[in-house]
């Protein structure tokens, strides 16, 4: 197996690794290396939007270990590719700062794709990336509630009082699928949904100036029914989704029979593989990545392989009749 980093960069640039040189960085790049080596890139942006940034990242058996570097974020996929995007910092200074007054000396200052809220210029919290449409409201005992629209969907947030802070137990800031509010002080989250099939869960809060303090949470449709899945790829992403979140029988309706899938340990999420197996079985046709985060700027995607036979079924039009663990080359 012969490892390969791919590089790419949110900046286009110049690229060299281990101090050679290797072209101009506008697309992704692929750079041959050793199955235990130790890769040293830098890369020196165009113009003057971003700083230079240099990182160093070590492989062992092929798999990029964790590094602890910010602004290096890395996905290790099988057969020893590996995906390295580098996010230099922006240039000081050279990015406009759009502000929104809200009220009682509180502001969002967005800024370089980041937003937060300062209160009399003073920091006070980040926002959600993608944050926008930014409100404020009074709470009992000089508190603010703020809240908008956010990439997640909506996101909402308590500012105690000057002196004040959020209590054990409560939370300062919530994302969600969507918010809304039930009175001055109970407000109703859709969270989750992200999934082939659309669980959610209804969850209550009592908000107060010292936070969010959750109620009440149970089960929901995100879409307020069931997307069961409608192709066999769909299918084995549904059983792999269940799995995750721990729904067994759910999970168990999408398999032909009761042990024709392995147990799986703990990942954190599902998701395409974005290049070919090598090795990939002809008997199972079937792909799909398991993704484990390691550290913040670090995740390792394992593959499964399955086959699946059409049938009548109350959980789609597929069964699984076989699921299996990829074996990398």
């Amino acid at each position: 197996m012969q490892p390969i980093l791919l590089i790419e960069s949110r900046a286009p640039g110049l690229l060299y690794v281990n101090g050679q040189f290797c072209g101009e960085l506008t697309q992704p790049q692929p750079f041959p290396a050793r199955p235990d080596a130790r890769a040293l890139i830098e890369l020196r942006p165009l113009g003057m939007e971003a700083l230079p940034m240099a990182c160093a990242l070590t492989l062992r058996a092929g798999r990029v270990q964790p590094h602890g570097q910010e602004g290096v974020y890395c996905v290790q996929w099988p057969d020893g590719v590996a995906q390295v995007e580098l996010r230099p910092p922006s240039w000081p200074g050279r990015m406009q700062a759009v502000r929104t007054t809200l009220l009682q000396g509180l502001e969002a200052v967005a800024c370089g794709g980041e937003t937060a809220l300062l209160r009399d210029g003073e920091p006070v919290t980040s926002l959600p990336g993608g944050a926008r449409e930014i409100v404020a409201r009074a709470l009992d005992g000089g508190a603010l509630a703020v809240q908008g629209a956010c990439d997640a969907g909506a996101f909402a947030c308590v500012v105690p009082p000057p002196g004040g802070r959020i209590a054990e137990g409560a939370t300062a800031l919530l994302t969600a699928r969507s918010l809304r509010w039930e009175g001055p002080s109970v407000l109703r989250a859709v969270v989750g949904g992200e999934d082939a099939v659309g669980h959610g869960e209804l969850r209550e809060y009592r908000v107060g100036p010292d936070g969010f303090r959750l109620v009440s949470a149970q089960p929901v449709w995100a879409q307020g029914v069931p997307r069961w899945p409608q192709s066999a790829q769909e299918t084995l992403r549904a059983y792999l989704e269940a799995v995750r979140l721990g729904f067994r029988a759910e999970a168990e309706g999408y398999l032909a029979a009761p042990h024709a899938a392995p147990a799986l340990a703990r990942f954190d999420g599902v998701t395409p593989l974005r290049y070919p197996l090598l090795r990939a079985p002809e008997r199972l046709p079937l792909a799909m990545g398991l993704l484990s985060v390691a550290e913040p700027g670090l995740a390792y995607v394992t593959a499964v392989c399955a086959r699946a036979r059409a049938a009548n079924g109350r959980q789609g039009g597929y069964a699984l009749e076989e699921v299996a663990l990829y074996e990398e080359a």
